[in-house]
């Protein structure tokens, strides 16, 4: 499965996630506010290829989940849907198998993400990143 193929599959099953607002992709130049959060963004990283009798290709991938504005408040309690989201994002990505298992399928990468504070631009939100890596495999043709 071409990563064309493999990021629309990721970007409609972070759609059907429930209660999610927006899904944007790549992440807005503007910035997000009350009516399109909670929401997920993607953004890509540097890919590797490696070559042999068949290339790896690895396209690192950020999948950033914004819950809500982070306000200026010292005794802010992250809500346990920020908290929970790491491990229930895993696992709603991890369940859908035309993701993770055609062509080479979905690595998640180490550190697998962070949660809690996530900056966009210069403000702060209530949220999370996961990262993942989404590979493909292509026979090498050699000249």
């Amino acid at each position: 499965m071409a990563l064309g193929d493999q990021v629309t599959r990721l970007y409609t099953r972070l759609q059907a996630y429930p209660g999610i607002k927006s899904v944007w992709l790549p992440m807005p130049d503007d910035f997000p506010e009350g009516g399109t959060l909670p929401a997920f963004g993607i953004s890509f990283g540097q890919f590797e290829a490696l070559s042999s009798n068949v290339t790896v290709f690895d396209y690192p991938i950020v999948v950033t989940y914004l819950h809500e504005s982070f306000p200026e408040d010292w005794n802010y309690q992250l809500p346990a849907a920020v908290m929970d989201m790491p491990q229930n994002l895993f696992a709603w990505l991890a369940a859908d198998s035309a993701l993770v298992h055609n062509a080479y399928g979905i690595d998640f990468a180490q550190p697998a993400g962070n949660v809690g504070i996530t900056e966009w631009w210069d403000r702060t939100y209530a949220g999370c990143d996961l990262y993942i890596r989404l590979k493909e495999k292509v026979n090498t043709a050699w000249a």
